[in-house]
């Protein structure tokens, strides 16, 4: 046995994985691997060069790595080369049923070539799987073709470059680019099977960085992947250097929570798709606010047509539609380069991608749909064109203002209920574009106002490139007058020599106008309190997905909140009437006896007894729904990247059953887990299904419990579940002196993320109406579900410590009781650190 352990732990450690080293300074490959062998020693047995000859200086090397070498480079910046980004288009074929509208939307741009704009003093960058020589559609030949991938070639026979490339800046009559006389450079980083690496755009990125004469670059291209350091550190600085980067959003939709990345970063422009007829945002389009942020921003920034567009092919002259955010994404880069070339032939000299995007914001119209399908709108090109023509520096806010009041659906979600008389206040983060420089800084904040709205945000901020954003909470004091009321947020930027110095300078004072409405503060029963922070999603763990049934996505990265994936569940609960506040932080830090219930909807994290004592010790309501657990199927969950030469392992199932069995002990009801699937009974929803989830296994006497036949999955290939002859309990309601509890043991129904089935609102409002003041639904929990004795079926997951993967994603776990060989928890510390509040000055106040 010893032998055997010391075997495994060689085998460990002489495991490679494919890592980026980046270093401080600029240098040649050469210089940077003699740093490398100077710690490791010669390339060969612990490290080895994944590199491409390159010419130009770079700030990082592609390496494999052991980990035991891994380790030894702890004091590098050592990152995973990873591999998570894909060409977002999708075939017509696939929507051609009920979408039919061919359009070419360079042919938008004709009055701007009238006006004698065509693009010709800008560079666009196409990052994408190539162009071949001699297309017909080009002409003029691409300035430059670079081949930054494995692939011996710079053709594209996927043909997902030339599309791009076209709608850009090809020449064809039938299906022109918007920016045709611009001069067009050709980065392949992507195989023609559609594989990449962090490092081969790193490469390319640094190529420009060195040549520094590219303008805007296009990335047709999206992942969920917003935690890759390397390329999101490389997307600032190109954007620093003056370069406009423009990405697409994602084909997801109509979910929400389903923005990709680089597109989501507060420097890039991201585009989602629109119909070319009616300007409405496409159904495939990806929609909701960047999760990375946890508070909402505005993405994505504007949409282009996306369905049916023309563009070139590999093999021919003609031209063939296709759709997706992909081919909305060049629209707007081709815009852009107009932008661009005419304030370049405007006399402006300078780079400045803050003055491309505020010149897109003006020429841009909105629909009555949320900002978080749209963003700004579809982009007027020649209105965008003049703009450039006399622009004059400025700072801008994204949104311009913030009328929750008026301004609805387009600042739905939060525009969906009102302020609360002394309740939770709204967040956001507002963007600021800083035309005035590369750097700048939010030095002050002042709130013109009355006393009913408390305001406070994050600052200082720093802005840089060209951009930032700072988070504002809007709060309705406990005193507060009900009705409707305004003020202005005045916020000073400075952006000179003088920015970075303790040094006094003259700053830009720019408005951001809100309006609130305050209602009352409603009946205890009408108030539900959603615990958002037990939510662990892809990045940075690697959590499953939820149902196991659909083999699109591995991974659960889509949020887990009531503006996201569950936003079906929350516009249902408000058009009943219900009022619900958003939890970020621990459970113990909020008087949970203002709520009717506490929802815990597909929680992973942990539950530290100070939250657990903290939901009992009022007798607070409870509503779980749960969802698949089953120690076997996380096993087989775990896979191995090719590409990174990483091992992929899930720190949890679908739910962690075991802290959610901890909340209900009180109850005496506990989850078997499992995964569980079929039919859920026609009361709960028309074609509702039990999707993957866990069943019920104790409950106690007078307790209402709900069963059904299922199958049992045992394995996640196709065809992997067995037939279970006795009905299996999904769904338990319980009253006792400790409070009342409704448990429900799967998500699937109620997320709006590939459900299989239809939706069961029914069993969600007869669930909640349960568990905020006793009713009870006579076709939910019928009669005959009440228990005479209790429950109890099959085991329950036994109560054991943390894994590894679980302690290193978790929020909760530094607060959690100690187990055996665990250091002492840490003190829980409660409210946003880095919230100030904002001095409040007479309504009439204005610095300028």
């Amino acid at each position: 046995m010893r032998r055997l352990l010391l075997c495994a732990a060689l085998a460990a450690a002489t495991q490679t994985e494919r890592v980026l080293v980046r270093f401080d300074d600029y240098a040649s490959s050469e210089k940077h691997r003699a740093t490398v062998s100077r710690k490791l020693g010669p390339e060969g047995r612990h490290w080895a060069s994944a590199d491409r000859r390159r010419r130009h200086p770079t700030d990082f090397l592609a390496l494999h790595l052991t980990r035991g070498a891994r380790r030894a480079l702890r004091t590098f910046r050592v990152d995973l080369d990873r591999s998570t980004l894909k060409p977002l288009w999708r075939n017509l074929t696939q929507a051609q049923a009920r979408y039919k509208v061919i359009v070419a939307p360079g042919k938008e741009a004709s009055e701007t070539w009238h006006h004698g704009e065509r693009g010709q003093n800008s560079t666009i960058a196409i990052f994408d799987t190539g162009l071949r020589s001699n297309h017909p559609h080009f002409p003029k030949q691409p300035d430059e073709r670079i081949n930054w991938t494995s692939e011996r070639t710079l053709a594209d026979t996927f043909g997902h470059g030339t599309f791009i490339a076209s709608v850009v800046a090809g020449i064809s009559e039938e299906c022109p680019g918007f920016a045709p006389s611009s001069s067009l450079r050709i980065h392949k980083v992507f195989t023609n099977q559609q594989v990449s690496y962090t490092s081969w755009f790193l490469d390319a990125f640094n190529y420009l960085l060195y040549k520094g004469d590219v303008d805007v670059i296009n990335l047709s291209v999206g992942g969920p992947d917003f935690a890759d350091r390397p390329f999101g550190d490389k997307v600032k600085e190109i954007v620093a250097s003056g370069i406009t980067l423009v990405s697409a959003m994602g084909n997801d939709g109509p979910a929400w929570g389903t923005l990709n990345a680089p597109g989501d970063a507060v420097e890039v422009i991201g585009v989602g798709a629109s119909e070319a007829d009616s300007g409405r945002v496409a159904a495939i389009s990806s929609r909701g606010f960047p999760l990375g942020d946890r508070i909402p921003r505005m993405k994505p920034d504007y949409v282009a047509p996306g369905m049916g567009v023309l563009g070139a092919i590999p093999g021919g002259a003609s031209c063939s539609p296709n759709h997706g955010t992909s081919v909305a994404s060049p629209s707007v880069a081709g815009v852009a380069a107009l932008v661009v070339s005419a304030a370049r032939r405007a006399g402006t000299s300078i780079k400045n991608p803050a003055m491309v995007r505020q010149c897109l914001n003006e020429a841009s119209t909105s629909t009555s749909e949320s900002m978080w399908a749209q963003g700004f709108g579809r982009i007027n090109s020649l209105k965008a064109v003049q703009c450039a023509e006399t622009y004059t520096p400025r700072v801008t806010l994204v949104p311009p203002s913030f009328h929750l009041e008026k301004d609805c659906p387009y600042l739905s979600p939060l525009c969906d209920q009102p302020l609360i008389r002394g309740g939770l206040p709204i967040s956001f983060n507002v963007t600021v574009l800083n035309g005035l420089g590369v750097l700048g800084r939010v030095t002050d904040l002042q709130w013109a106002s009355d006393s009913s709205l408390v305001v406070e945000a994050q600052y200082p901020v720093t802005l840089w490139p060209f951009a930032g954003a700072f988070a504002v909470r809007i709060r309705a004091s406990p005193d507060a007058s009900i009705g409707v009321h305004t003020g202005k947020l005045w916020v000073r930027v400075d952006s000179n020599e003088k920015t970075c110095s303790d040094a006094s300078s003259d700053g830009r004072w720019v408005a951001w106008e809100i309006s609130v409405e305050i209602a009352a503060k409603p009946d205890k029963r009408k108030r539900l309190l959603w615990d958002a922070s037990h939510s662990l999603t892809y990045p940075p763990s690697f959590s499953p997905r939820d149902n196991l049934n659909q083999n699109a996505d591995l991974l659960d990265w889509n949020g887990d909140l009531p503006y996201t994936n569950f936003r079906g569940l929350f516009r249902r609960l408000r058009s009943r009437g219900y009022h619900i506040d958003v939890w970020y932080e621990d459970l113990s830090c909020i008087n949970l006896d203002e709520y009717g219930a506490l929802l815990l909807v597909d929680a992973e994290d942990i539950y530290s007894q100070d939250e657990i004592q903290a939901v009992h010790a009022g007798g607070t309501s409870l509503f779980i729904v749960a969802d698949w657990a089953d120690a076997a199927l996380r096993e087989q969950a775990r896979f191995f990247d090719d590409n990174t030469q990483v091992a992929w392992e899930p720190a949890v199932g679908g739910a962690n059953v075991v802290e959610l069995n901890k909340v209900l002990k009180p109850f005496d009801v506990a989850l078997g887990g499992g995964a569980w699937e079929g039919a859920l009974p026609q009361a709960f929803g028309a074609g509702s299904r039990f999707e993957s989830g866990s069943v019920i296994a104790r409950a106690p006497v007078g307790s209402y419990v709900v069963k059904t036949r299922l199958e049992k999955r045992v394995s996640l290939k196709r065809g992997g579940t067995v037939k279970v002859e006795a009905p299996q309990a999904v769904l338990a309601a319980v009253s006792s002196d400790k409070g009342r509890a409704v448990v429900f043991g799967d998500t699937g129904c109620l997320d709006d993320w590939k459900r299989t089935g239809r939706a069961c609102w029914e069993l969600l409002e007869a669930s909640v109406a349960f568990a905020v003041s006793g009713v009870r639904s006579p076709a939910i929990f019928p009669d005959g579900a009440r228990l005479q004795e209790p429950l109890v079926i099959g085991e329950v997951p036994l109560d054991t410590p943390p894994s590894p993967l679980l302690k290193k994603y978790s929020r909760h776990y530094d607060a959690s009781p100690p187990y055996v060989a665990d250091p002492p928890p840490k003190p829980q510390v409660c409210g946003a650190r880095d919230m100030r509040a904002v001095e409040t000055r007479d309504e009439g106040w204005s610095p300028v």
